[in-house]
């Protein structure tokens, strides 16, 4: 008899060692926004862009970026100055004029959407896109 009380308390114990108590981190509702990776913009490093404007054409001509700060780096390889514009739905319009040879760096921040920028001067107008998505941290 004995040895079946033992056995019985051992099974006992392993059984209640397998019951949790209390909730788990699988229990607890997900919150959006750790889902999605927000972070707080000062806390977020800006996403670094460079285009380059030549004579023929802009490199690169459709850029994926994360959402939120974005650091964008517009040199002008050609022979005239040129303007920038970048608009989108959840953007006020910015633009900006290079001259030739020179830079322009933007400082922005992105909301999740499709951006189109255009490239004007010299007697061409160009066009392109920058897809903010959400960030690669999930």
């Amino acid at each position: 008899m004995r040895i079946v009380t033992s056995i019985l308390l051992v099974l006992l114990v392993i059984g209640l060692s397998a019951c949790r108590i209390g909730p788990t981190a699988s229990d607890r509702p997900l919150d959006e926004q750790a889902l999605l990776g927000d972070l707080e913009e000062a806390e977020q490093e800006p996403a670094n862009v460079v285009l380059t404007i030549n004579p023929d054409g802009i490199t690169p001509s459709a850029i994926a970026v994360p959402r939120g700060p974005v650091q964008l780096v517009i040199q002008n390889r050609a022979q005239q100055s040129r303007t920038f514009t970048l608009s989108g739905e959840e953007l006020d319009e910015q633009t900006a004029s290079v001259s030739a040879g020179q830079d322009y760096t933007m400082e922005l921040t992105l909301p999740p959407g499709i951006y189109e920028f255009t490239v004007t001067g010299g007697g061409s107008e160009m066009q392109g896109v920058i897809t903010a998505n959400i960030p690669n941290s999930i």
